[in-house]
């Protein structure tokens, strides 16, 4: 019963740049999108219900890590405001970090140009800061998939080894 529709670049756009690039193909005022390179274990249900009480224009899964050099570090007040991001390999040490996944309003992904390389993480969500962006704090295990060591864990892990 599910329909799936697909949105295809023809030139490459960044993550941003594509997300706009598929607003035609999106129905609803709210959406989910997922990044397609890392695994977050999260209650969708319970991100919802985070994005709808908070009354947020943009959620973002946020997974806490011992060494975010990595990935960077996202900075949320204890209400879950999102105040601020550091890029990667900026700042070490343990904190929160993009896990990928996002509940967005459209008006927000309305506001990003057509046809230009964007990126999310770098260009969108900073400027989104102050205007509704919140971080709903997972505690689920989380995989990106970016180097060979991670790709392998996730084999383990989808495999059926419950100890990755």
């Amino acid at each position: 019963g599910m329909r799936l529709d697909y949105s295809q670049e023809t030139t490459l756009l960044g993550t941003g740049g594509a997300l706009r690039l598929a607003l035609p193909l999106i129905s609803s005022e709210i959406f989910l999108a997922l990044n397609g390179d890392s695994f977050c274990e999260v209650d969708f249900k319970a991100v919802w219900a985070w994005h709808q009480a908070h009354q947020a224009s943009a959620t973002l899964v946020l997974t806490h890590k011992t060494d975010t050099t990595r990935y960077g570090q996202v900075s949320i007040s204890a209400s879950g405001v999102i105040d601020g991001f550091v890029e990667k390999g900026n700042k070490a040490g343990a904190g929160w970090v993009n896990a990928g996944i996002y509940m967005l309003n459209t008006e927000l992904v309305r506001a990003i140009p057509a046809g230009q390389v964007v990126s999310l993480e770098q260009d969108v969500f900073p400027g989104w800061v102050g205007h509704g962006l919140f971080g709903y704090p997972s505690q689920g295990r989380f995989l990106d998939i970016g180097t060979p060591e991670s790709y392998a864990r996730a084999e383990a892990l989808f495999a059926g080894d419950r100890n990755t």
